[in-house]
């Protein structure tokens, strides 16, 4: 069977992830070309004609999203076939160092988010932008879900001695239900 985990292991997300932060990196250097070309359009015609330069950068930014959604997919196929497999089998699936380069993977993207969102977008290509935030957003939480299952197989559960009253769980139950329909009706 050829699936995600078991085929290559995570060689598919060690070439999407530098592609698609150096996509990313050269798609974020082309809006400052963009912003200043669109300024010298304005100044030289009226004329609203997309220039060369803006098909470019949205056809980076569609290609972008495109390799944002393949690592998503990737992602839940991996999460859909750990998920199937028994603890122990998935407790060996990934060695230290292939979790060490994941929790990179996460990182660097989570770094490329907030890079993503700070940045200054040319009003041309606030709706993609808005677009590419969000597949950006929706392929790293594929791998966060990835890794905690992952670490969930790895890590042996803390156990701490402890009682629980059944009373005291359903009070709590009770006043958080009660708060959240507050909430909702606020």
């Amino acid at each position: 069977m050829n699936t995600p985990i078991r085929s290559g292991s995570m060689s598919l997300m060690k070439d999407l992830t530098p592609a698609i932060l150096s996509a990313a990196v050269g798609i974020m250097a082309s809006y400052s070309t963009a912003s200043s070309a669109g300024t010298v359009r304005q100044v030289a015609s009226s004329s609203h004609q997309q220039s060369q330069e803006d098909v470019a950068v949205a056809n980076a930014i569609h290609a972008l999203i495109k390799e944002c959604g393949v690592m998503e997919q990737w992602a839940r196929a991996a999460i859909k076939e750990a998920c199937a497999m028994p603890t122990s089998e998935l407790a060996h699936l990934l060695n230290a160092s292939e979790l060490n380069e994941l929790e990179e993977y996460v990182q660097q993207l989570r770094d490329l988010e907030i890079l993503l969102k700070t940045i200054e977008v040319p009003e041309q290509f606030e709706g993609l932008h808005a677009n590419l935030r969000r597949a950006l957003a929706k392929s790293r939480s594929s791998l966060v879900l990835l890794q905690d299952l992952t670490l969930q197989a790895m890590k042996s559960p803390v156990v701490v001695p402890g009682v629980a009253s059944p009373v005291a769980i359903r009070a709590l139950a009770d006043h958080t239900t009660k708060r959240l329909v507050e909430l909702a009706n606020a």
